[in-house]
C-alpha cells in the first residue's frame, strides 16, 4: 500500500487508513461497481475554472450513475442534461449507511464517488461510511483523503486535471 500524508495530517481516525492509488484503480473500481453513486459539492463549479462539472457529468454519463447534488450544484448539472437528485452531504451519508436504503435509483449503492466537496468534510463524512457501512468511497479530488476506500495522491491542478482524463476516459470506452 502506498504511503501518502494525507492533505490534513490529523485526519486519520481509526486503524484502517484507505489506498492512495492512480486513476486506473479509480477508474476501475467505479467501472467494476454493481451500483455507484456520484456525490458532487460546490466545488464542481469553482475548481478548475468550472470544468471539473463538465468531469462530473462526462463520469456519470459513462456509468449511469445516479447523482446526488449538494449545496447549489443541481442547476449546473441540470444544464448539462444530468438527472440529479438534491441532498446534503451529511443526509446522503447517513442513507448510505441504512441497509435498508434502496439507493437513488431503487438499488443499494455498493461504491460512493465524492467530488467537489471540501476535503476536511468528506474526510469526516468517509469515516463514518468506513465504519458503519459496507460501501467502499472514492475521492477523485486533487487532495489525498485518508478516510476514503481509494483516493489520489495531493496533486497539482495540472497533474489533478490529467488523471480526470483519464479516468473519464477509462470509464467511456
Amino acid at each position: 500500500m502506498n504511503r501518502v500524508r494525507p492533505w490534513v495530517p490529523t485526519a486519520i481516525t481509526g486503524r484502517l487508513q484507505g489506498m492512495t492509488v492512480g486513476p486506473a484503480a479509480i477508474a476501475r473500481t467505479i467501472k467494476e461497481a454493481d451500483n455507484p453513486i456520484l456525490i458532487v459539492g460546490a466545488g464542481i463549479m469553482e475548481e478548475l475554472e468550472g470544468r471539473l462539472a463538465d468531469y462530473a457529468v462526462r463520469m456519470a454519463r459513462a456509468r449511469d450513475m445516479p447523482v446526488a447534488a449538494t449545496a447549489h450544484t443541481i442547476s449546473v448539472l441540470h444544464d448539462r442534461g444530468i438527472q440529479v437528485q438534491a441532498m446534503g452531504l451529511s443526509d446522503v451519508i447517513a442513507r448510505l449507511q441504512d441497509p435498508e436504503w434502496q439507493g437513488l435509483n431503487g438499488r443499494p449503492h455498493d461504491v460512493a464517488v465524492a467530488v467537489g466537496i471540501r476535503p476536511r468534510f468528506l474526510n469526516n463524512m468517509f469515516n463514518s461510511l468506513k465504519n458503519f457501512s459496507d460501501v467502499r468511497t472514492v475521492s477523485i479530488g486533487k487532495h489525498n483523503l485518508p478516510n476514503a476506500s481509494l483516493s489520489l495522491a495531493n496533486l497539482t491542478d495540472d497533474i489533478w486535471e490529467e488523471n480526470l482524463v483519464e479516468i473519464c476516459e477509462y470509464l467511456e470506452r
